[in-house]
């Protein structure tokens, strides 16, 4: 990751010495990727609905499936018919 992304310490706890991540916290690039010196940090959000909308995950991950979401790929030939192609 680019050292201008910001990153987070993700949220979990420690019960009988295991740790415990919050879904999606224990794969996000944002907390597991290398920090270079000087980095930005955010807050984790209080609340999650489905997934938290920070989540950067590795390109292999979603490959394989292991997170579901929803991607609309593109189609040139519907969304220039419909006056969209510079979207």
């Amino acid at each position: 990751m680019t050292s201008d992304t910001a990153r987070c310490n993700g949220v979990g706890s420690i019960e009988d010495g295991v740790q415990y991540w919050r879904e999606g916290c224990e794969i996000c690039l944002r907390r597991t990727a290398p920090r270079p010196k000087r980095v930005v940090m955010i807050e984790p959000p209080d609340i999650i609905a489905f997934e938290c909308e920070y989540l950067i995950e590795r390109k292999a991950e979603r490959r394989r499936g292991e997170r579901r979401r929803t991607t609309l790929k593109r189609n040139p030939g519907v969304l220039s018919s419909a006056g969209l192609d510079s979207v």
